[in-house]
């Protein structure tokens, strides 16, 4: 009688862990791609298998110049729960190597799959489609010379450029940092798209103006410290009169 009673405790137990187990089963993620479109990356995932897990929350973590057993910086998440998922990455510093992990969480646990290593391809400076001398902006058909430069990255990066005495000030908002590339005007200042720009222009000293939106500006950044900006043909309303504004500043 002890004897079956020691054999069903022992059947118990084991069934008891094997159900225990199949639980406590938790969500299978690959990380399945990293690519570069544009000046962004890619990064691409997959949960295989949401074994017994519920409220499933996707996404990647990435570092840089170090491949590690298990990543933990730089946490982001994406707004799918399962199946396929992808985030794009933007404003990652070029020449640089970094290293992907996809996770998923959920009520059994955190999953993550393989570290897949890219390198950020140093950005080519874009081709100006016209022709402008350096330092010298012209306004509503006047030419003026830039006489000094300055570079924010107090909140963003505010680039600004004066033809003092005579003539107008210029600014370019960017949301961080700019990379070699085309930049799209934008008429607010509160824009999500890291390949937009807001331009002001100052007039007089005091008379403010939203350079119009869709117009097209190019940054090259020549070193280190200096970054260059030309713009072909930017766009301003002073009443009902348009005012056109081109040049090349070469910031500091």
């Amino acid at each position: 009688m002890k004897k079956l009673k020691l054999i069903v405790l022992i059947f118990v137990i084991f069934i008891s862990g094997c159900n225990k187990e199949k639980y406590l089963r938790t969500p299978v993620v690959e990380t399945t791609s990293v690519t570069l479109s544009g000046t962004d990356v890619i990064v691409k995932g997959n949960v295989t298998d949401a074994g017994n897990a519920t409220n499933l929350q996707t996404g990647f973590c990435y570092q840089m110049n170090i491949a590690p057993k298990s990543i933990m910086d730089n946490q982001v998440l994406s707004n799918q729960t399962g199946g396929t998922f992808q985030m794009t990455l933007s404003d990652l510093i070029p020449d640089s190597t970094y290293y992907f992990q996809a996770f998923v969480t959920s009520d059994q646990g955190y999953s993550t799959g393989k570290i897949i290593s890219f390198k950020v391809p140093t950005y080519q400076p874009p081709t100006v489609p016209c022709v402008l001398a350096t330092n010298k902006i012209t306004d509503n058909g006047m030419t003026f010379n830039v006489t000094s430069t300055s570079i924010d990255n107090t909140l963003g990066c505010v680039i600004s450029a004066s033809c003092y005495p005579d003539g107008p000030m210029i600014s370019f908002k960017f949301l961080n940092q700019p990379l070699n590339g085309i930049y799209t005007t934008t008429d607010s200042y509160d824009f999500s798209n890291n390949k937009s720009v807001f331009v002001t222009i100052t007039e007089g000293g005091y008379n403010d103006y939203t350079l119009t939106a869709n117009a097209l500006v190019y940054v090259n950044n020549i070193d280190s410290k200096t970054v260059a900006i030309s713009f072909c043909q930017l766009n301003y309303m002073v009443d009902i009169y348009s005012v056109s504004l081109s040049g090349e500043i070469n910031a500091q």
